[in-house]
This record gives structure tokens, C-alpha cells and sequence, in this order.
């Protein structure tokens, strides 16, 4: 969360964020909210994992909750 705050701090794209993640920033004016015109924006993510290490029971859930909706 921190690496992404900074890049966009540093001017290197957006993102969306949880607004008290970004509190301290935006009050500091180092960030600034851009309201979108969609009511529910499309945005993609990614989940990367090492595929030969050890995966706890809820760790491998939560990879087949997000993929099963593909």
C-alpha cells in the first residue's frame, strides 16, 4: 500500500484507495481525489503468489473466491 501511495505522490499514475490509507496524504495536499463520472468504475487487479511454496488454508480460499468469479 505504502509502494503505491508513493507513486502516486511521485506522479507515476492513480489509484483507488481506501480513503484512511490516503488521509494524511490528501490533507497534506501531496494527493488529490479525482471523482469519476461512472457510479461504479471498473478497475483490475492482480494476484501473484509463488506457485512452489507453502499456501495456508485461508490464503488458497481467498485465490479460489477471487478466481471463481472469472
Amino acid at each position: 500500500m505504502e509502494a503505491i501511495k508513493q507513486c502516486v505522490v511521485s506522479g507515476l499514475g492513480i489509484s483507488m484507495l481506501p480513503f484512511i490509507s490516503a488521509e494524511a496524504l490528501l490533507r497534506d495536499k501531496k494527493m488529490k481525489i479525482i471523482k469519476s463520472s461512472s457510479e461504479n468504475p471498473k478497475f483490475y487487479s492482480q494476484v501473484s503468489y509463488h506457485k512452489n511454496k507453502w499456501l495456508s488454508k485461508a490464503h488458497r480460499k481467498f485465490i479460489e473466491m477471487i478466481l471463481g468469479d472469472r
